[in-house]
Formats: C-alpha cells, sequence, structure tokens
C-alpha cells in the first residue's frame, strides 16, 4: 500500500485497511508494507519537467518553471508547487508568460495533458504514484524469490 501523505483521507484508509489485513488470523505468504515515503510531492524543476513530459526541451522546461515563480505558483527555494493544478490558473500563466516558446503546442485539455500530469504528480494529491511500482517489483523479486 503505497498512498501520497498529502491525501490524508486515502492515506488514513490504507492505514485503516493495513491495520485490518495485519491484525487479520490467516495472511497471504507475501508481506504486506505500508509506504507513505516515496509518493511524496516533487519539486518542478527543469530537469523533472524534461523527464515528465515528452518532447519537453530543457530551454522551455526553464521557461515553464520561470513563469510559474513569477506567478506565485512555485516556491522560490523548493519549487513545490504552492497550489493544486487542477484548480489552479497556471495554464492562463503558461499562456500569458511564455506562449508557444514554452508550451511548444503542448495540448493543455484536462485530462489530456502530459505537461498537467507531470504537475498533478508533483503536487502528490492523489490515490497513487509509479514511482512505487520499481520499489514493489524490487520487494518480490527478492522477497518472493528464494
Amino acid at each position: 500500500l503505497a498512498p501520497m501523505p498529502r491525501d490524508v483521507r486515502t492515506t488514513a484508509a490504507a492505514k485503516n485497511e493495513y491495520a485490518t489485513i495485519m491484525a487479520a488470523p490467516i495472511q497471504g505468504d507475501a508481506p504486506l508494507v505500508l509506504d507513505t515515503t516515496t509518493c511524496v510531492p516533487f519539486a518542478v524543476t527543469a530537469e523533472f519537467l524534461n523527464e515528465r513530459v515528452p518532447l519537453m526541451r530543457k530551454d522551455a522546461a526553464e521557461l515553464i518553471v520561470k513563469s510559474l515563480i513569477n506567478a506565485g505558483h512555485l516556491d522560490t527555494a523548493s519549487r513545490n508547487l504552492l497550489e493544486d493544478p487542477t484548480k489552479s490558473n497556471w495554464r492562463d500563466v503558461l499562456k500569458e508568460e511564455c506562449g508557444d516558446a514554452c508550451l511548444q503546442n503542448q495540448i493543455l485539455k484536462q485530462g489530456h495533458s502530459p505537461l498537467a500530469k507531470a504537475l498533478h504528480r508533483a503536487w502528490a494529491f492523489h490515490e497513487y504514484c509509479s514511482e512505487v511500482i520499481i520499489i514493489a517489483v524490487g520487494f518480490f523479486e527478492r522477497e518472493l524469490v528464494k
């Protein structure tokens, strides 16, 4: 179980489920782990955007970061988002601040935007994150292939 700690409701439910499973008289062969440290917020840096958004140029990513800082969407020191990107006006900010120079014809429509998905992951307020998969696969390879 690997909830995003910022999502207090889901994290509380995961903790309750974990406790229920661990208290059960019969458990499976695979040990269960509650991981509340992997799915934390990420800093929005040029490197992060370049890694997460397909075809994102480094210069465009730098413009995006600069624009989000100037508009008060990113903390100047940590580069963490200060507002939930599902509720903020970051799209308008980027269109106005840097336009095609940073957006490069990116799709910005909700549910279809790789840039939006990257910002949602950085915000870390939804049910899961993909980073835990690598840890889980390593865990199962170590524990179950003995």
